[in-house]
């Protein structure tokens, strides 16, 4: 075992081994995650895909649970790439709150059409992995180590360091604080003809969404994956309609929820009192992507 960018890696059988367990269901798997979360907590995974290694945090319980990068939530993914596929255009991917890269990387390997990435995440034990996750596509790929919001300012990140990318953790915003903050409209320079925009930004949505209005009035094309999370949405004193009503106030949208076989929303009931209440992933399609 090494130290690699303040995090652990192992040799090259130890790691094949439980590269192995993890992509597969057996009894003893929740119990190997408790003692690697316990004992090595900066262990990483590395794991041979079609698109080259993608390392994982072997402390992550949802690589356990899909079964490694490959399997990341495909059941909820799907009907985004479907949608994307479906486009037979080329277009471009702003994954905001990118972690480690598996959304960008799943993106590349399911739509052929995918011409250009930008990756924009705040956490840099995360970005370390980011970095090196995408490294190897064949595409342009533009890394921002930073936050998103409505304008470019500073924040104070809020995440476990214990954790090698704690894809929950939050930003506030504050004069001195040590992380920077952006908004979409500044990291392009002319309108994308079609673009996808997954949204993880923990609460900071209706801020990233009013950020990038420049951005997704002018393409051609619209399709956003947000997190509904209903507690991280009450901590921000925000509602699932505060996140639709913002990204409907740039163009009109239909939304939909994969995990529900992309059940379509129907806006004029409350999120919540339509499903059960959980996190959710759910598409937003321009009417022009319909």
């Amino acid at each position: 075992m090494h130290q690699d960018s303040g995090s652990y890696t192992l040799s090259r059988p130890l790691n094949r081994l439980l590269a192995y367990y993890q992509t597969r269901r057996w009894r003893g798997s929740h119990r190997l995650y408790r003692f690697l979360r316990a004992n090595a907590p900066g262990l990483c995974i590395r794991h041979e895909t079609p698109l080259g290694t993608f390392i994982v945090p072997a402390a992550e319980i949802f690589f356990w649970i899909v079964g490694g990068p490959m399997r990341y939530y495909m059941d909820e993914l799907g009907y985004f790439f479907a949608t994307l596929q479906n486009w037979h255009e080329p277009f471009i991917l702003i994954d905001a709150g990118a972690d480690i890269g598996t959304v960008s990387m799943l993106t590349h390997y399911h739509c052929p059409n995918l011409a250009r990435i930008i990756a924009i995440e705040p956490n840099p034990r995360a970005f370390r992995l980011l970095e090196q996750n995408l490294h190897e596509l064949p595409i342009p790929v533009e890394l921002v180590p930073a936050a998103l919001g409505e304008e470019a300012g500073q924040a104070s990140l809020s995440a476990d360091p214990t954790r090698l990318n704690d894809h929950e953790g939050q930003i506030y915003l504050s004069a001195d604080g040590e992380t920077d903050v952006l908004a979409v409209d500044s990291l392009l320079t002319e309108p994308p003809a079609n673009l996808a925009f997954k949204l993880d930004v923990e609460g900071m949505e209706v801020a990233v969404l009013r950020g990038a209005s420049r951005t997704i009035r002018s393409a051609a094309r619209v399709a956003l994956l947000l997190e509904v999370h209903p507690d991280v949405l009450d901590c921000a004193g925000q509602t699932p309609e505060a996140l639709f009503e913002a990204a409907e106030s740039l163009r009109p949208m239909v939304w939909h929820v994969p995990l529900l076989g992309n059940r379509k929303v129907d806006r004029t009931t409350p999120f919540l009192s339509q499903l059960p209440r959980r996190q959710y992933d759910v598409i937003g399609l321009s009417v022009e992507s319909l």
